[in-house]
Formats: C-alpha cells, structure tokens, sequence
C-alpha cells in the first residue's frame, strides 16, 4: 500500500482507493486510518466504546475458550481482557478524561470479573466471547446509574452477580507512575500488594505466588 500525509488517495497494488479521512502528518508522525488501513490487508477491525480499544485480528481468528480454563491462571486472565466486550444494551458510555483502568476477578478464576474506570462493567466470558451483564455508576452527591441487568440501589455486597467474589478476589489496577498493583488477601486474611513496572497493557495482570 502507498498512503501520502494529507490526501485521501491511497494505492493498494496500483489500485486507487479513496480513504474518508487524509492521513495526517503530527509532529514527524504519519497518523493512517486504521480501520481502513486494517481491512484493506484483510483484518478485521472492531472499537470497543467500553474502554475505548480498538481490536485488529485476522479474518479466520477465533477464540480458544480452553484459554480461560489453562493452568497459567496469569495467561487465563490476560487472555480474557484481551476479548472485546460486547453489550447488548445501551451503555453508559465513558466519564471525561482518561481513568486508571482496574480489573477485579474472583480468586482462581479468568471466566468473569468486573471493569472499573470510574463506571462499574460486570463481564462474564462465555462461547469465547465478553459479554457485559451491566454497568453501575456510583458517585457522592450524584443520583446513581445503571444498566443492563443492574439495578441502580444494586449493593456491591449482596447482589447476586456478586456472589463469585465472595470467596475472596484479586484487583489488578493501573497506577499513574507507568506501574500496576495487585491487591488480595493471603490464607491469614492479611493484605498483600504486589507492584510492578507495565510495559504493555496487559502487564496489568501480575503472576501471583499461588493460583488466586
């Protein structure tokens, strides 16, 4: 493919195509349309509103669901953020500002757990794909708000889809120093925080001393 900084026509094997948007040139970088770039060498491309990801596979990918069941529960997890999250409800879309990303999932298991960016995603990964069981947006001095099947007065405590957790969880979160914290308690009921240096997005998710 050929693509030139500000036009709109690109060539692909002396072919000429027209992009929607010209590629752009922002200081020394050339910024290209990546959906169009993308589909055009044959990937498919899909945005995800949820956290604002944009996912590129291969037209043939599928999804091995024995990934979440593996004994690497590390990999498990990695693998299970790394699925787009689909909603068949209308969501309640993204605070202002980018949020600290935290991800919390029930002790020894990759196949649920909940998003919180300041929003509250409830995710259960089912036939190899994330499907948001609902959202909750809780706030002081702010009515709350739900959806999905979510009810605005749901408690974190008690709620049924809270059930999992209730044998002990780990959260994993973003710090804003380009590190990430796991938090869970030990067999004692003690605390523990592990940090550790992020290189790539899913270095979220830490490898833990035992299968939490």
């Amino acid at each position: 493919m050929k693509i030139s900084a500000n036009s709109r026509t690109a060539y692909k094997n002396e072919k000429v195509i027209q992009m929607d948007i010209p590629a752009q040139n922002r200081n020394g970088r050339i910024l290209v349309p990546i959906r169009f770039v993308s589909e055009s060498l044959g990937y498919n491309v899909q945005f995800e509103s949820i956290r604002k990801f944009v996912f590129v596979n291969s037209k043939d990918y599928s999804f091995d669901s024995k990934l979440l069941y593996q004994d690497d529960l590390q990999a498990a997890r990695k693998a299970a953020i790394a699925l787009p999250i689909n909603a068949d409800f209308k969501t309640l879309g993204t605070l202002d500002g980018y949020r600290l990303h935290h991800y919390t999932f029930p002790a020894g298991r990759a196949d649920t757990y909940y998003f919180e960016d300041g929003i509250y995603t409830f995710v259960q990964v089912k036939d190899g794909k994330a499907n948001a069981i609902g959202q909750l947006f809780r706030e002081r001095r702010v009515p709350s708000q739900a959806a999905g099947n979510v009810s605005p007065e749901m408690s974190l405590d008690t709620d049924p889809i809270m059930e999992a957790y209730d044998h002990r969880s780990v959260i994993f979160f973003e710090n804003n120093d380009g590190t990430a914290t796991t938090g869970y308690n030990d067999n004692k009921n003690k605390p523990v925080n592990i940090k550790t240096k992020i290189n790539l997005y899913s270095d979220i998710i830490q490898k833990l001393p035992d299968r939490r």
